[in-house]
């Protein structure tokens, strides 16, 4: 990236941006079938690398539910706790083990 946005050691791998709105509905949230959630509730992505070099071309990958993974920056939301919001709504969403 070309600005400084994005500084992968400011996140706190909470996986909040992970979570996806079924059509749109705040209601009906599901993790990305990539999110891996560890025992420590920490996140990673399983296609974590593939999925940068798309984005670094500016293609945007379909996750299904109408949804496409994208850059942090570009998400519609903010979440509890992110160093990366920048004063959009706020979406409460909470991430744990099956």
């Amino acid at each position: 990236m070309t600005d400084n946005f994005w500084e992968e050691n400011k996140c706190n791998r909470c996986g909040q941006c992970c979570m996806l709105q079924i059509r749109g509905n705040p209601r009906n949230i599901r993790p990305c079938r990539y999110l891996i959630i560890h025992a420590d509730e920490t996140t990673s992505c399983s296609v974590y690398e593939r999925r940068a070099k798309k984005l670094a071309r500016g293609e945007l990958e379909y996750l299904g539910f109408n949804t496409h993974c994208n850059e942090r920056r570009n998400s519609k939301n903010d979440y509890e706790g992110c160093p990366y919001n920048t004063n959009k709504t706020l979406l409460k969403v909470t991430v744990k083990k099956k």
